[in-house]
């Protein structure tokens, strides 16, 4: 049997290259659209600096998180940490080739905090016993439908 390379290869994905992607996440950046002007412009200058190389990397090497923008790449002080580091250098790699698709590029819902933390707290009454793993889902998928519908009304849909 032929071993492979981990390092170049993707992420594990849930089904067909074409139409599956990595599943990683915790980078997201987001604005509010009903912000003021004056919020805007600050949000956006935020976001800027807080997504540029020199804060990517130092968030990386604080974190192990793996370098949202590829411009982190190119700094010597980077080269410098992933040879001292070399899992992140794998991390990245799998990440650079691992497929990018809608279903995978992150949170597509304002209800996506109060889904997650719900699910969170079902998940951890079931596993505790506390709850039944059929409640537990009956309550996620409630709070779910509701956080969508209190998400839906804020937009006006």
């Amino acid at each position: 049997m032929k071993r492979r390379n981990s390092l170049s290869q993707p992420f594990p994905i849930s089904g067909p290259r074409s139409t599956s992607g990595g599943i990683i996440g915790g980078s997201a950046l987001w604005l509010s659209s009903t912000a003021k002007q004056a919020q805007q412009v600050a949000g956006w200058k935020l976001e800027a600096f807080l997504a540029s190389p020199a804060a990517r990397e130092k968030f990386s090497h604080a974190t192990g998180y793996v370098p949202i923008n590829t411009e982190t790449d190119s700094s010597a002080t980077q080269q410098t940490y992933l040879k001292v580091n070399p899992s992140l250098r794998t991390f990245a790699r799998q990440v650079k080739n691992t497929p990018t698709v809608s279903a995978a590029a992150g949170c597509v819902t304002g209800a996506m905090t109060a889904i997650r933390t719900s699910n969170i707290n079902q998940l951890q009454a079931a596993f505790s016993g506390s709850k039944s793993v059929g409640a537990a889902l009956d309550r996620a998928a409630a709070d779910a439908k509701s956080a969508i519908q209190t998400y839906q009304e804020q937009v006006g849909q």
